[in-house]
């Protein structure tokens, strides 16, 4: 289903763990620009099944900016601790630099 985006598509997705406990298999990484990206997608995990893949910009997590977090990982915390899970994407185009990308 990923490669019903372009770059520039925003892509929005939700996921509900059926326990707690469960992986949401969303891996997140902080850029040198500190900005927030996926990093990968374990076939294993929720998110698996989504659009969401390796290199997709994130905007926003569970309705906060991703701005507005502190760090990696107090991100990596939210997708750990909570039961349902909405994150917002960019897609990137692969072959567009980091400049371009960001506007």
């Amino acid at each position: 289903p990923a490669d019903m985006f372009s770059p520039g598509d925003v892509i929005t997705v939700t996921v509900g763990k059926s326990n707690p406990k469960q992986d949401a298999g969303l891996k997140v990484e902080q850029g040198q620009n500190g900005k927030y990206y996926v990093r990968k997608v374990p076939s294993s995990g929720l998110f698996a099944r989504t659009p969401v893949i390796a290199g997709d910009k994130i905007l926003e997590l569970n309705g906060k900016d991703a701005k507005d977090f502190k760090d990696v990982n107090e991100m990596k915390k939210m997708i750990r601790d909570e039961q349902r899970l909405t994150i917002v994407v960019l897609r990137r185009d692969p072959d567009a630099s980091e400049s371009s990308a960001d506007s």
